[in-house]
């Protein structure tokens, strides 16, 4: 994969001199049910956010490849029954737990009287992995290691950062993490397996990176990044730094067309030229080109595609949309009517296609 230990990100993949030596049961895998039918995610982006997932989010995207990043999709129709899902597992586990990780009396309250669970529900969870998407990123990954679990054979891309430069940034712009206590770190898989350590201390197994020192939460975060290196067969895996220079070219942009081309190699992608889109194992992906209606940096995103972003759903008018009651009698953010594809001008009953592109590439890696 070219990752260079000494690179930019090596801090990412080598614990600090202070910290505790991995247990010698490293790595601790866990068990899991079997799935109703063979699993559609043949590729998983298990880096955790603000390690540039979102440019790796794109690279699937522009190959046409069907994937999500934390409610965030493309190539897949809106009612593809894996988008719904992965939408579920945010919405009805990942807002409730991170709730209680803020460790308030009501949500305490709320969990003690068994309603809020800390393990997403199967059906959910079989939902995401069996529908259409055949790539996910982000959240709800590095949190769940049942997901490498179910899919050995998928290949694992994991996007890296510095982990101080990862924690300045991590910390300064985005909501708290969810972490596990570090009492149980030697007791679960790894520091984010949330549900593991809600099972064994309940609300006191879990916490946020804004109330723990920085060196524990850099050392959970290495601890994590080693762990999915240890369990992923090396040649399923493909260790990415978007900030090392590739090939003479420096800097994220350049990474990420470097990255485009390497994931043509890691995944043995060939452009077919007959139906004028991606081929992966000789099957033909979306011909529908994808495109980037992405206004500013992260959004809004027109073609019913609806991110989650600051805690809202927002739609390509830029207004929210109508939220639901969760278990807390708070509110989770909502979607808001889905119009059958049938019923849209010039949709003629096909399935239509949403996110974004920043427009097809062709074999030699250029926009069309």
């Amino acid at each position: 994969d070219g990752f260079d230990p000494q690179g930019k990100c090596g801090a990412a993949l080598r614990l600090p001199e202070d910290a505790e030596a991995l247990p010698p049961e490293f790595p601790l895998r866990v068990k899991t049910p079997a799935l109703p039918k063979p699993s559609s995610v043949r590729l998983v982006n298990a880096g955790v956010g603000t390690t540039g997932t979102t440019e790796v989010h794109v690279s699937f995207c522009q190959h046409r490849i069907p994937a999500s990043h934390w409610g965030w999709s493309c190539n897949v129709d809106a009612h593809d029954g894996g988008e719904l899902s992965t939408q579920r597992w945010i919405e009805e586990w990942m807002l409730p737990i991170r709730q209680l990780a803020y460790h308030s009396a009501k949500v305490v309250a709320a969990f003690r009287k068994k309603q809020i669970d800390a393990h997403c529900p199967q059906a959910i969870i079989d939902g995401a992995l069996t529908g259409g998407l055949a790539a996910i990123s982000d959240s709800p990954v590095p949190f769940e290691p049942k997901i490498l679990s179910y899919l050995p054979d998928a290949k694992v891309v994991l996007s890296l950062r510095d982990p101080d430069e990862w924690y300045k940034s991590r910390i300064g712009n985005h909501q708290a993490d969810i972490m596990c206590a570090k009492k149980l770190w030697n007791k679960v898989a790894h520091p984010l397996s949330i549900s593991e350590c809600v099972e064994l201390d309940g609300d006191e197994g879990i916490g946020t990176t804004r109330h723990m020192d920085k060196a524990s939460v850099i050392e959970g975060i290495v601890r994590y990044n080693l762990w999915v290196q240890a369990v992923t067969p090396r040649k399923n895996l493909f260790r990415y730094c978007p900030w090392d220079c590739h090939e003479g070219a420096c800097g994220k942009q350049a990474g990420s067309a470097w990255f485009g081309k390497k994931l043509e190699e890691f995944l043995d992608l060939k452009w077919d030229s007959q139906n004028k889109t991606w081929a992966w194992d000789g099957q033909p992906l979306s011909n529908v080109p994808w495109e980037d209606t992405r206004s500013g940096k992260m959004g809004p995103i027109r073609n019913n595609h609806k991110p989650v972003m600051r805690g809202r759903w927002l739609g390509g008018d830029n207004k929210k949309l109508p939220v639901r009651r969760n278990v807390l009698g708070g509110t989770v953010p909502g979607r808001a009517p889905r119009v059958p594809n049938s019923a849209k001008p010039g949709s003629h009953g096909q399935p239509q296609l949403h996110g974004f592109r920043v427009g097809p590439l062709n074999p030699g890696g250029h926009h069309q």
